[in-house]
């Protein structure tokens, strides 16, 4: 007869024992790995390779995987303020934050609304949704200011501008 063993110590398949992954879950909860976990492809890039011709769309497999994922990463209030701090950090880069207010792209099929901003799930926590809404709109008047002098009348497309996008994120 064999005797009994607790599982919960045995490693898993993919060779990571229980306390690997609770000091993996224990990292600060930074921009680039929240990103990175939620399986959000497209947002972080080297700015210097991607060349500014084309601005790259982010993508996901499911996206509903990837709220999921967001607010179980996001779920505590120290997991919050550090990633708070990592994206006000990261958003200083104008291209990033044109990149993050753009529809994700949905890459496999799946029953799945799509055309959600990766702001536009963070404004769907309830955690973040205070703190993300005020630094959209303190960006607001930077890019307002900015496209005005560069437009002269105006006429930039709202529907890809970085004002017109931010107004768009805070619609519900």
């Amino acid at each position: 007869m064999l005797p009994l063993s607790d599982t919960s110590n045995i490693l898993q398949q993919d060779g990571v024992g229980k306390r690997q992954r609770l000091e993996a879950l224990q990292e600060p909860a930074t921009f680039q790995l929240i990103v990175e976990r939620a399986g959000i492809d497209g947002l972080i890039s080297n700015s210097r390779t991607s060349g500014h011709s084309q601005l790259q769309t982010p993508a996901v497999d499911d996206p509903r995987q990837a709220k999921r994922q967001l607010a179980a990463d996001l779920g505590n209030t120290a997991a919050c303020d550090a990633f708070l701090s990592s994206l006000s950090d990261a958003l200083a880069d104008d291209e990033l934050l044109h990149r993050c207010l753009l529809p994700i792209t949905v890459t496999v099929q799946v029953r799945a609304d799509s055309g959600d901003s990766f702001m536009r799930m963070l404004l769907n926590l309830l955690p973040l949704q205070q703190q993300v809404a005020t630094l959209l709109l303190h960006k607001l008047p930077e890019f307002s200011q900015t496209e005005h002098e560069d437009s002269g009348a105006g006429s930039s497309n709202t529907a890809t501008s970085v004002p017109g996008l931010i107004l768009g994120q805070l619609r519900w």
